[in-house]
């Protein structure tokens, strides 16, 4: 495994990365256990191209705040809640989930 994130680290002295759920071109799903609530959560981290200029990052950050924002606003069982959004560094950032014990999501889409 390539990733920089393969030695599970602690991000915001808080996530400890524990497996790789799943990944994409652009993120990297992993379970983690939230040291301050102690309990188990979903880790997905968002990758942006090094290559990209700061401008489309800047841009993908703000329309994923967006989405973040609009996401609060709702409960509902069948929607995943994001708990928290942060930075990691200039090509990283980071949303942490319920973790969702029923399998791939995928394989509940067919």
């Amino acid at each position: 495994e390539k990733s920089r994130f393969k030695d599970h680290p602690l991000l915001q002295s808080r996530y400890l990365l524990l497996s790789l759920l799943g990944k994409s071109d652009y993120s990297e799903s992993y379970k983690a256990y939230d040291l301050k609530k102690f309990r188990e959560v979903t880790c997905k981290i968002h990758l942006f191209k090094s290559d990209w200029s700061t401008d489309k990052k800047k841009e993908c950050w703000i329309r994923f705040q967006k989405e973040y924002d609009a996401n609060r606003s709702h409960n509902h069982a069948r929607v995943v809640t994001v708990d928290e959004v942060f930075e990691i560094d200039e090509n990283s950032y980071c949303s942490i989930m319920d973790l969702s014990e029923d399998g791939d999501l995928d394989l509940h889409m067919r």
